[in-house]
């Protein structure tokens, strides 16, 4: 089912509503729609979902859906599902650990940028497990410290130097409005890259790769599924389009993964181990 389900993903049509959005949250309503589509109902959760665009997004096109958020206090997502009416129903709080839903409740879980602020990886995927039903999949896209470039604010190999450096700062003030940095959020540039800093090493946890693939393992069997996250991406604009059957050549398929790691990070699809 997973290779047809994967070509279901691709072909999956997003309403014009939802093309303003993050490729990323598109990549994840196309697989809730495509999953939808084969298997309805079908319930999904969005681990990790910040201020709940993609619930809210997903429900409006009749998608039983689902989120569940630490809400750690280096962003204000909780204040705005709150605002939205969501919170506690909907969209539930993680506290302790413990996701709020009983066992076995969700056919898909998505999971967008979520597992590099995990401090205790392994707990946090038991629980993931625990709530996911025995033929359920998940999706995960998150990077890792391989990346070259620091997925938050944007700065080349900022969390490849030492923590508690005192050049970090000064580099990603070099970096900051390079075009490389993201949105300095009308900041000076030495504000926004001690920001920057002391927010990354406060809720970033990066980990290798290997060392992520391990704990994994431990609960889930899973395959790496890069090139799929490329073909979706590059499916999205006309004229690379032509390209995605490219990806289907053994060594374009490798090349692409390794590309995609260095960029984004790791895209992998998990189901449980203990079935």
């Amino acid at each position: 089912m997973t290779e047809s389900l994967l070509s279901d993903v691709l072909k999956a049509s997003l309403p014009s509503a939802a093309r303003s959005l993050h490729v990323n949250y598109r990549y994840m309503l196309a697989w809730s729609l495509a999953l939808h589509a084969r298997q309805s109902p079908s319930r999904i959760l969005d681990f990790g979902c910040g201020e709940g665009q993609v619930v809210e997004q997903a429900r409006s096109l009749g998608l039983e859906f689902y989120g569940a958020d630490v809400f750690y206090e280096g962003e204000e997502d909780r204040k705005k599902v709150a605002a939205s009416g969501l919170l506690g129903t909907v969209v539930r709080e993680i506290r302790a650990g413990k996701i709020p839903f009983d066992d076995e409740s969700f056919d898909l879980i998505l999971s967008n940028q979520v597992f590099e602020h995990v401090e205790r990886l392994e707990p946090e995927l038991a629980e993931l497990s625990r709530v996911l039903k025995k033929t359920g999949l998940m999706v995960c896209l998150f990077p890792t410290r391989e990346v070259f470039r620091e997925a938050h604010c944007g700065v080349p190999f900022l969390h490849w130097l030492p923590e508690g450096s005192g050049f970090r700062v000064p580099y990603a003030e070099f970096w900051s409005g390079t075009g490389f940095s993201f949105d300095r959020e009308k900041k000076s540039r030495r504000q926004w890259a001690a920001d920057a800093v002391d927010w990354m090493d406060r809720f970033v946890f990066y980990r290798r790769r290997a060392e992520i693939l391990r704990a994994f393992g431990r609960a889930f069997r899973f395959d790496s599924a890069e090139e799929h996250y490329l073909a979706y991406r590059l499916a999205q604009r006309r004229r690379a389009a032509p390209l995605v059957p490219l990806l289907r050549v053994p060594w374009i398929r490798a090349a692409s993964r390794t590309v995609c790691r260095r960029l984004n990070g790791v895209a992998l699809l998990a189901r449980r181990r203990n079935v």
